[in-house]
C-alpha cells in the first residue's frame, strides 16, 4: 500500500528533486527508490546494510535535512514514539512529507508493560491523533481508497492471539483495513 500511496503523491510532487530518508528499508523498495528520488538514503538502528545508523529518538541529522521520510511499520517498535515523531518532523523541510504507517489493531493503542519480541505497543487509531499533534497536516490513506484488485487489506484472524500477544485487542473477521498516514511538516 505504501507503493500506491507513493504513486498518488508522485502526481503531486517532483520526486526527482527530493532528498529521502528511508528507515528500516524493505529490500523490495530500495532499487526502485534509488531511481525514483533525487537522493535516496537509508537508516536503521542496527546500522546493518544501510547508509546511516540512526535511532529515531536521537537523529543525527540537521533540522530540515530531508524532503521525505519513509518508515513503514517501524514506530510501534520505538521506545518513545512521541520523541521519534518530533525528531522525524524536525529533520523535514517545511512542506516535507513523512510516510509513517503502523499496523492498526483497534481504536486505542495498547502499550505493552515490556517489549514483546521487538514491539513496544499494539497501535490503535489514536496513533493518527498523535501524528496530528506533531505535524501540520495528516492525510490518511486506507485500504478502501485503492482498487480492491490489489488486495491491500490485512488478512488475519484477530479473534484470538497466541499467549505472547494476549494484550492485543481481539476483533471479528479476517479482513482488516491498512492505514498509511502521510504527515506534512
Amino acid at each position: 500500500m505504501v507503493w500506491m500511496v507513493l504513486q498518488t503523491l508522485a502526481k503531486e510532487r517532483d520526486f526527482r528533486s527530493m532528498r529521502v530518508l528511508h528507515f528500516a528499508p524493505e529490500p523490495c523498495f530500495q532499487k526502485r527508490f534509488r531511481t525514483m528520488f533525487g537522493k535516496y538514503e537509508t537508516a536503521d538502528i542496527s546500522g546493518r546494510h544501510v547508509d546511516h545508523k540512526a535511532d529515531m529518538c536521537q537523529l543525527p541529522f540537521s533540522e530540515g535535512s530531508f524532503d521525505m521520510v519513509i518508515a513503514s511499520h517501524v514506530l510501534h517498535h520505538v521506545l518513545d514514539e512521541e520523541t521519534a515523531l518530533k525528531n522525524l518532523r524536525r529533520v523535514l523541510r517545511p512542506g516535507g512529507v513523512a510516510i509513517l504507517p503502523v499496523p492498526v489493531f483497534s481504536d486505542t493503542t495498547v502499550e505493552y508493560p515490556y517489549p514483546i519480541e521487538t514491539q513496544r505497543r499494539a497501535p490503535g487509531m489514536d496513533y493518527l491523533e498523535r501524528c496530528r499533534k506533531v505535524f501540520d497536516k495528516v492525510r490518511v490513506f486506507s485500504s478502501g481508497d485503492f482498487d480492491p484488485k490489489y488486495q491491500i487489506w490485512i488478512y488475519e484472524d484477530r479473534s484470538h492471539w497466541p499467549p505472547l500477544l494476549q494484550l492485543r485487542p481481539r476483533s471479528v473477521g479476517e479482513k482488516h483495513k491498512e492505514y498509511v498516514p502521510v504527515c506534512i511538516a
